[in-house]
């Protein structure tokens, strides 16, 4: 997912959000090796579950992150290059997710006999009605989607605000916002399979647009960093408390207005970690790494756990009574070659992209994202 945006060295990172990055993806990649363990106890599927809502912090993230390169433009030249814009994003996302898009169906070409889908080509298997495989590239699809709209709704907004005032371009933004969660409510279906009854990009358009609106405030009020600290307390209290709560909720209501208030509540967090005191632990070496390849990770993890998990249907006596050190083998594996693909794969390819198609404010980028 490209909120695991950009790492490109020159730009200044905000080792909080970093933090939060690799928080993230760390979530993701152990809700999905305890899903794939063969065997596992209950306590286990109970504390790794919230794991899955990873990736919504990760749709704050990108509207946070992708949102402030729009304003900063916006605010330091005065327009923004929609074409640029979009260009930017795409040569950002999109050469890394098709090399793993190549190896995923490689996979399952061979080992299960999956035919391609051309769906997978311009991010429209988000769609179909059961995502066949690389089942973990929905969320890039919701990115996808959210960037190409997002210059024109913004730009749209800015015209707005200066032709109808403040008080009803607050009421059209709420609007807007609440129109996802008007959505998944009428749209829910239970006990679908994994596809578009749950993964259509219109219904998580509030998260981003949220982290959108969290870049808008940070730009534009100022929160002391004792008080930002004492949000981020309240709110990863908040969070921990809904998130272990999922466990009660129905799956409507987790997916009508529980995924409102966890993107409110993740992009909250966005916008307070950016502001509040810098901690010790978002400066660890590890967590740097992690957050640098968390892109890498994310689209790599599912094709490591797919190829383990064929190797462990054939050895299922391993498993039994090992699957501590089954569960770190997985997750550590998945995260050893994320990083390998961001060294040898993202990061040359980011490093071509700024070298011929640099940002229009490069130098300006308070974020780490260009």
């Amino acid at each position: 997912m490209s909120s695991r945006e950009p790492s490109y060295p020159m730009d200044k990172r905000i080792a909080n959000l970093d933090l939060l990055r690799a928080t993230a993806i760390l979530m993701v990649v152990v809700y999905h090796v305890v899903q794939w363990l063969p065997m596992k106890p209950k306590w286990l599927v109970f504390l790794s579950q919230p794991g899955q809502y990873g990736v919504n912090l990760f749709f704050a993230l990108s509207g946070f992150l992708v949102g402030g390169l729009y304003f900063r433009e916006k605010l330091t030249r005065g327009s923004v290059d929609k074409t640029r814009f979009i260009l930017r994003r795409i040569t950002r996302t999109v050469p890394v997710y098709l090399i793993a898009l190549a190896v995923s169906f490689l996979g399952s070409a061979l080992f299960e006999g999956e035919e391609f889908e051309w769906r997978y080509l311009v991010f429209l298997q988000n769609y179909m009605e059961v995502i066949p495989f690389f089942k973990v590239s929905w969320s890039l699809c919701v990115e996808e989607h959210f960037y190409a709209l997002l210059p024109f709704v913004l730009a749209i907004l800015y015209f707005l605000s200066r032709q109808l005032g403040s008080w009803p371009l607050k009421i059209i933004v709420l609007v807007l916002l609440l129109i996802p969660t008007y959505l998944r409510m009428t749209g829910f279906q239970p006990n679908q399979p994994f596809g578009v009854a749950t993964t259509a990009s219109q219904f998580y358009m509030d998260s981003l647009g949220l982290g959108v609106l969290a870049a808008w405030l940070s730009m534009h009020w100022s929160v002391e960093r004792a008080q930002a600290n004492l949000f981020v307390i309240l709110c990863l209290l908040v969070l921990v408390t809904v998130l272990l709560g999922t466990h009660l909720a129905s799956a409507a209501t987790i997916f009508g207005p529980g995924l409102l208030l966890m993107g409110l509540l993740f992009a909250a967090l966005t916008l307070f970690s950016a502001s509040s005191y810098q901690l010790n632990l978002a400066t660890h070496r590890f967590v740097k790494i992690i957050a640098l390849s968390s892109y890498s990770i994310y689209i790599t993890h599912a094709v490591v756990l797919q190829a383990l998990n064929m190797l462990m249907r054939r050895m299922p006596e391993f498993i039994q009574g090992l699957w501590p050190i089954v569960l770190f083998s997985f997750a550590s594996v998945s995260l050893v070659a994320g990083v390998v693909f961001y060294k040898m794969i993202e990061y040359p390819l980011l490093a071509l992209r700024e070298k011929y198609y640099p940002s229009r404010q490069i130098t300006a980028s308070a974020s780490g994202r260009g």
